[in-house]
């Protein structure tokens, strides 16, 4: 089977001493993905290391963890790298405490008469003088 159709395709990589941004180059043209991230954050930093019949994300969780850099995977060929930050794509199972169980319902007694910000501003038009 051919990685591109695996589910969690495995690449093998081998850098030795290799710029961040070359690794990034050979991963994209290899791996078939398109990276995105500014230049600037890489300038310097240096990439060592065998890589045999990895997924990817154990690969650029690897290069990048000498780094402030982490990475989101937008899509199957889109990865986002970012700076000092994590992005998510889900929150944690619980984030909003209790789970809401209760219905609510829909009041039909409430009786609008009339919108005071219109109302002020058509009282504001009719004291105008032209």
């Amino acid at each position: 089977m051919l990685a591109a159709q695996e589910k969690n395709p495995k690449f093998s990589f081998d850098f030795d001493n290799v710029s961040l941004t070359e690794a990034l180059n050979t991963i994209e043209s290899d791996a078939n993905v398109l990276f995105y991230y500014d230049e600037n954050w890489l300038s310097g930093a240096t990439v060592s290391g065998s890589f045999a019949n990895k997924p990817l994300s154990d690969i650029l969780t690897s290069i990048l963890a000498e780094t402030s850099i982490n990475f989101f995977r937008l899509s199957d060929d889109k990865i986002i790298l970012n700076q000092n930050s994590i992005v998510y794509d889900s929150l944690p199972e619980g984030f909003f405490g209790k789970e809401q169980t209760d219905t609510i319902e829909e009041r039909t007694d409430i009786k609008v008469y009339s919108n005071p910000v219109f109302s002020n501003i058509e009282a504001t038009k009719a004291n105008t003088v032209t």
